[in-house]
C-alpha cells in the first residue's frame, strides 16, 4: 500500500522512513511522534464536512486535540 507513495518521495530525492504501525490510529500516531521526538505532526484530511466529522470523527482533529506536539492539517 505505500509502494505508490514511496515511489514519489524517491523520485522526489525525499528521504523518508516509512513504518507500519497498530493501534487506534490517532493515539498510535501521536505516541510515536512522542517517541521520536517529533517536532511536528503533518497529517492530511479527507475534506470530509463538518457534518460528517461531527457525525463520523475525524483522525486528523482526533490528533489535532491529544497532541502535544504542533499538528499541520493540509487539505
Amino acid at each position: 500500500m505505500l509502494a505508490a507513495a514511496k515511489k514519489k518521495l524517491d523520485a522526489a530525492g525525499i528521504r523518508y522512513n516509512a513504518q507500519v504501525l497498530v493501534g487506534p490510529v490517532a493515539e498510535t500516531i501521536v505516541k510515536h511522534a512522542r517517541a521520536r521526538r517529533c517536532d511536528l505532526i503533518y497529517i492530511g484530511t479527507r475534506g470530509m464536512s463538518e457534518i460528517g466529522k461531527a457525525l463520523l470523527g475525524s483522525t486528523a482533529t482526533k490528533v489535532l486535540h491529544i497532541a502535544d506536539t504542533p499538528v499541520l492539517l493540509v487539505k
